[in-house]
């Protein structure tokens, strides 16, 4: 097995994390000891994985995984999945106070650029892309 660093992230303040070392076993129980060490919280309860899923007490750490983020029973609030590899339908952020997009059908991808307007029939500086 390849040795690697797992980064332990605090789920509610992602600027705070630390790296595992390779020498330790990381499973679950490994993981939050070292976090309550490190962080100096008593109460982290949850290892999650990226997008969310919770790593359970017997459940072994997958290889690829280089980062978990731990909390004290909050829900997850890390970066999503990869959208490239899920099967699951697109995320949408807005971060605006206004939307000039509406609810396009067969939409797959909408981006609006920093000129984003409203034109005649649609919006300018907005990219769309169906799928192919």
């Amino acid at each position: 097995m390849p040795s690697r660093a797992l980064t332990v992230i605090l789920n509610y303040k992602q600027s705070k994390k630390f790296a595992l070392p390779s020498s330790k076993n990381a499973g679950k129980e490994t993981i939050l000891r070292e976090a309550r060490n490190k962080f100096r919280a008593k109460g982290l309860s949850s290892v999650f994985l990226r997008g969310g899923t919770q790593l359970d007490g017997d459940e072994d750490l997958p290889n690829s995984v280089t980062q978990v983020w731990v909390s004290k029973g909050e829900p997850y609030c890390g970066p999503s999945v990869d959208p490239s590899r899920s099967p699951e339908p697109g995320e949408v952020r807005i971060i605006a106070d206004k939307s000039f997009v509406d609810a396009l059908t067969g939409v797959r991808l909408a981006v609006g650029m920093p000129d984003l307007h409203p034109g005649n029939r649609f919006p300018i500086g907005l990219y769309l892309s169906s799928p192919s």
